[in-house]
């Protein structure tokens, strides 16, 4: 990953794609707990996980959304700024913790 601040122009190539494939696995961690949510709730050997594949997911949501203000927003709420590491923690923990337990 190129360091934050780095000038559109100097991006490097392996920048980019990390740009791209981050953005589409944080877009995606979301939408899998409410399609698995979806399918806990119709299947009822597996409704035991839908309290917390819930909280994985609103939890998980939250996180991506203040993580692409901050990105994308940079300075509007300069308090995330210093928390973007953070947050993104607060996005992927508890992912691969439901996932885990998932598998």
């Amino acid at each position: 990953m190129d360091p934050t601040g780095t000038p559109l122009n100097q991006i490097t190539l392996h920048g980019t794609l990390h740009g791209i494939f981050g953005a589409i696995v944080f877009s995606l961690m979301p939408i899998t707990c409410f399609v698995y949510l979806r399918r806990f709730s119709e299947d009822s050997e597996w409704q035991s996980f839908q309290g917390w594949t819930l909280g994985a997911g609103i939890i998980i949501s939250a996180a991506v959304l203040l993580m692409t203000i901050a990105i994308k927003l940079p300075g509007t709420l300069p308090i995330l700024d210093e928390w973007i590491g953070l947050i993104q923690r607060a996005a992927i923990v508890p992912f691969m913790i439901w996932l885990l337990v998932l598998a």
